[in-house]
């Protein structure tokens, strides 16, 4: 594996979760995610100086709670003193006079706060019977019984651990693909939120939303999605409505980063696969739209697929596989400039050969999460 690659890996986590922002100018900056500030803990290994990082870290703030669970994440990645330092002085000091947005298919939360309790989760409602058929004449209330369902998935699911093992690959042209890197990382989500410690070498990971948010963003009345049903279909030995989808751009909740523009949404399509006993997406396939002109990546495909899991004598449909490529212009060897990140925190790139990135990461030894 070489330092080019590794920084072509490390581009793309950056160009993803330090997109975790509302679109707004450049005196309106978002206050930092726990994942933005464990994006930045990994560009100082690979790209910027410590100085930087806590210049950065300084800039924006922290918009989020720092846990104890959060500082041993920053302790598993080996952080420096002087971020971790600036982190626990902020995290009882943060920003919160603008709404921060996660990752592309996030939806935006409030601002955390002490005072403030969370959320309730959308009320239950039954509207088709588990193992109804959709047809024609019940189509809106089988699309409104999933739809409740997957806005309540969060907050049903139990605290857990997980392993979540990544490989990634990269194509140059119209070259096939050459594996670079295989990492891996435990998961444990509680507070419904997951949390990671690295186990390999490398601190890299992928977090596009999987344990909820990327369908919630998908089925939140205001990203107005429009579905169809496609027809019934065995899928994984149960029995499933295929439905497609299409997000326009206007009314997307996945923003990408554009130089000088902040935030920009972008469209995607594609369809997701409904258990019918359940009433839950157990697989999901979608592909980008009208990305944004000036955008660092041109195109990005992602499929999500979930298994049932035995917890705690329940079970619960948790990711089984996630396949993200994305493509760019970005060149590969030697393209990136040399700081990784601009000035501003933005993924700096330079035109070149087009090159498609890819990651693929399986999710096993599924436990209950035993808080320490």
């Amino acid at each position: 594996m070489t330092q080019a690659s590794l920084k072509i890996g490390l581009l793309f986590l950056l160009t993803l979760a330090l997109a975790a922002g509302l679109t707004g100018t450049a005196q309106a900056k978002p206050p930092l995610t726990a994942e933005q500030v464990a994006t930045i803990v990994t560009a100082s290994k690979f790209g910027i100086t410590v100085e930087r990082a806590v210049e950065m870290i300084r800039e924006r703030g922290i918009g989020f709670t720092v846990t104890d669970a959060f500082l041993k994440q920053l302790e598993a990645q080996e952080a420096d003193a002087a971020i971790v330092n600036v982190v626990k002085e902020l995290g009882g000091n943060r920003k919160t006079t603008v709404q921060p947005t996660a990752a592309p298919g996030i939806l935006p939360t409030e601002p955390e706060s002490p005072e403030k309790a969370p959320p309730p989760p959308p009320p239950e409602v039954d509207l088709l019977p588990p193992g109804t058929v959709p047809t024609a004449e019940n189509w809106a209330q089988f699309l409104e019984s999933v739809r409740n369902r997957v806005l309540r998935y969060t907050h049903s699911l139990p605290d857990f651990v997980c392993n979540q093992g990544t490989r990634s690959y990269q194509a140059f042209g119209r070259r096939g693909w050459t594996q670079r890197e295989i990492y891996e990382v435990e998961v444990s989500y509680f507070d419904r939120s997951p949390h990671y410690r690295q186990i390999s070498k490398y601190p890299l990971f992928r977090d596009v939303g999987e344990f909820g948010p990327v369908l919630t963003g998908l089925f939140a009345p205001r990203s107005q999605a429009t579905f169809k049903l496609q027809g019934l279909e065995k899928k994984h030995g149960r029995n499933t409505a295929r439905v497609s989808f299409k997000v326009p751009q206007e009314t997307s909740q996945r923003p990408i980063h554009v130089k000088d523009e902040g935030m920009v949404p972008f469209g995607y399509r594609g369809r997701f696969w409904v258990d019918l006993e359940t009433q839950l997406v157990v697989r999901l396939e979608s592909k980008s739209t009208d990305m944004p002109r000036r955008a660092p990546i041109t195109d990005e495909e992602m499929v999500l697929r979930y298994k049932e899991v035995m917890l705690v004598d329940k079970l619960v449909w948790l990711p089984a596989e996630l396949h993200v490529i994305v493509k760019t212009d970005a060149m590969g060897d030697g393209g990136l400039s040399s700081g990784v990140l601009n000035a501003g925190g933005t993924p700096s790139f330079q035109t070149g050969d087009k090159t498609s990135l890819r990651w693929v990461s399986f999710y096993r030894n599924y436990r209950p999460f035993e808080p320490e």
